[in-house]
């Protein structure tokens, strides 16, 4: 199992070219990512509603170490043309490098709700996420750890206006129905002492590696 994660939020600025990000996205930013040795599978999502930032994507890694290999540092050192060209449009940008704490459940949800909290969670971890899938349209449950330690210096975020924000814990529940969702997200916070809003997310993409 993929124990490392990078969990990205953004906005894009108003009267950003939508079409080209995607294109972007799509064609540029992912292949160029997943070619790196170590990063196992990408997701995209959209906000259907709360309070999150407009896009979230979450990398699967062998192990929070390849975000610090040369083969990712190069990537972020010489950012391709088309990244140049797109990364002041983002704004409110959250990077996180994360490390697997607990996951249980499977399968690919086409809901996630996200909770992005400064707060560590409480003991017992494995056993609210186990809660959580049982509920009915849950289909997987997963906490990561951000590490600020675990983290380099970004060339690429001087691309981005405004900086890089970062959160310690991320609780993510998917499923295939926003209401139960959203709900199993907000018990499963509650139960962790996580005290943060949750937003709901639509899958868009999927890439694997290979």
């Amino acid at each position: 199992m993929a124990d490392g994660v990078l969990c990205v939020l953004n906005d894009l600025a108003e009267g950003a070219d939508r079409a080209e990000y995607e294109a972007w996205y799509q064609r540029d930013h992912l292949p160029d990512r997943l070619a790196v040795p170590g990063f196992r599978h990408a997701r995209r999502y959209r906000r259907l509603h709360g309070p999150g930032q407009e896009y979230f994507t979450f990398y699967e890694t062998d192990s929070q170490a390849v975000l610090a290999t040369a083969a990712y540092l190069a990537r972020l050192a010489e950012p391709t043309a088309w990244t140049r060209r797109m990364m002041p449009s983002f704004r409110a940008m959250s990077r996180s490098v994360c490390r697997v704490a607990a996951d249980t459940g499977g399968g690919t949800g086409g809901i996630v709700a996200l909770l992005g909290s400064a707060e560590p969670p409480a003991p017992a971890a494995q056993e609210a996420l186990a809660d959580a899938v049982a509920r009915p349209a849950v289909t997987r449950a997963r906490l990561w750890r951000g590490d600020p330690a675990a983290g380099v210096p970004n060339p690429e975020a001087r691309l981005r206006p405004g900086g890089d924000t970062s959160f310690p814990t991320v609780l993510l529940i998917e499923g295939t129905e926003a209401g139960p969702v959203a709900a199993a997200a907000q018990a499963a916070a509650l139960r962790l002492g996580l005290d943060a809003p949750v937003t709901l997310y639509s899958l868009m993409f999927a890439a694997p590696t290979g």
